[in-house]
């Protein structure tokens, strides 16, 4: 089936270029269902779950806030359509509502979907040296993707302090660019806290934020800390996979070079992005209940119905 991509420079009538779209797939098919993804990595990650040969047109939106915006569809529309978005930060936002046929990640965002299922082990097993991980366990007495995970989260909520300040028109950090070697220990993966709020200070331009007390943010954090119900809500993606890329470059790799977008890469490989690993999740079955509320209109490939 075809596929689509929104990406106008102008932000002016993106919805209205959307059902444009779903107006020009209807001449071709009446039988098939329109799935509208945030971006193009998401897509190919989507390929693995839904039958998109047969059964669905994905339809790349460059953002989730242009698939919010575009929920309720027009009405001829709305048997046949169903949005996907991460869950971002919307964990703290208390009543949240979205918008009918649209579903939501369980986790942060699709990589971290992704990571918290076997692909995981996976990966490891891919790129590492069971000898060199199997040591690495040992000596830090835990195992790598809990080590991965405790960072990963602490990060996470330095990033959540950095979304309520924006929601309260307070100055925003960078995290643009930083060097996680810098916070990051590259025998143990720790994280070393100060670090980060020194490294993410100084990579932002704003007096406001570099003269905020280290200590104060450290505060925050501790609040913020245990109040999720899942350490995977509050990590993101792009985090997960930059603490990685120190564990195979400098501790558990079997050679070669890693950076964050090769294991980016990787998540969208057939042989670590599995089916079998979203059977019985939130997400797979909020796909089937919309499979089920939408007869006869179908997404899903066959072995995840």
């Amino acid at each position: 089936m075809s596929l689509w991509e929104v990406l106008k420079d102008e932000e002016e009538g993106m919805v209205e270029a959307i059902y444009s779209y779903f107006e020009f797939l209807s001449d071709y098919s009446d039988v098939t269902s329109f799935v509208l993804v945030e971006g193009r990595d998401d897509n190919e990650i989507f390929k693995r779950f839904l039958d998109y040969d047969q059964l669905c047109d994905l339809i790349i939106v460059n953002g989730r806030r242009y698939i919010e915006e575009a929920f309720p569809v027009p009405i001829e529309y709305q048997q046949r359509c169903l949005g996907i978005i991460d869950l971002d930060f919307d964990y703290v936002i208390t009543g949240k509502i979205y918008p009918e046929n649209i579903v939501v990640l369980e986790t942060h965002d699709l990589e971290t979907l992704i990571l918290s299922s076997p692909a995981f082990t996976l990966l490891l097993q891919a790129y590492g040296d069971s000898q060199l991980i199997q040591q690495f366990e040992i000596n830090q007495k835990c195992t790598v993707v809990n080590r991965v995970l405790l960072s990963g989260k602490y990060i996470g909520i330095l990033r959540l302090i950095d979304y309520l300040r924006k929601r309260n028109d307070l100055p925003g950090m960078n995290f643009k660019n930083l060097n996680y070697a810098r916070f990051i220990d590259t025998t143990s993966l720790k994280l070393n806290v100060d670090e980060l709020i020194e490294s993410v200070k100084r990579n932002t331009n704003h007096e406001e934020i570099q003269k905020i007390d280290t200590n104060s943010i450290k505060a925050q954090m501790e609040e913020l800390d245990g109040l999720f119900r899942d350490d995977w809500v509050v990590c993101q993606g792009h985090d997960i996979s930059e603490i990685l890329a120190i564990g195979f470059r400098f501790i558990f790799g079997n050679r070669g070079e890693y950076s964050r977008n090769k294991i980016q890469g990787k998540l969208k490989d057939a042989d670590i992005c599995r089916p079998e690993h979203i059977i019985g999740r939130p997400f797979h079955r909020n796909l089937i209940q919309w499979e089920h509320d939408h007869e006869p209109f179908r997404i899903l490939i066959s072995s995840l119905r």
